[in-house]
């Protein structure tokens, strides 16, 4: 079950890679960002960038991880702390596409949310 704690860290290191590297060539993951091809050159920066971020936080989010684990308080801290940026981005996706579309959000918060509520 500990290992569990994790799922949300590998999961934003899949946003790293659809966002930093797919998203330019691949008519998929812009269809999942909702970018209409003819808007990619003007956000393609802006994606590589969001995609770093998520990398460096779930980074951070591993570390925590393994020194919760390990019975470190910090990590404990540090890897709340992790969850609930996770679970706030996803309540501002939710809200900046006016709760119109559920799938996005869901799957960047459902599980930090579970792990947060299980620890």
């Amino acid at each position: 079950m500990n290992y569990l704690l994790a799922i949300p860290h590998v999961a934003h290191v899949g946003f790293f890679v659809m966002e930093s590297f797919l998203f330019p060539t691949s008519s998929k993951i812009q269809k999942i960002f909702g970018v209409p091809k003819v808007n990619v050159p003007a956000v393609k920066d802006w994606a590589f960038n969001q995609g770093f971020y998520n990398l460096f936080l779930a980074v951070g989010g591993l570390y925590a991880t393994s020194l919760h684990l390990a019975g470190d308080v910090s990590g404990t801290f540090l890897l709340k702390y992790v969850y609930m940026c996770y679970i706030s981005a996803a309540l501002v996706l939710l809200y900046t596409r006016k709760f119109k579309s559920f799938a996005g959000p869901l799957i960047q918060g459902l599980a930090p949310a579970i792990c947060l509520a299980l620890m």
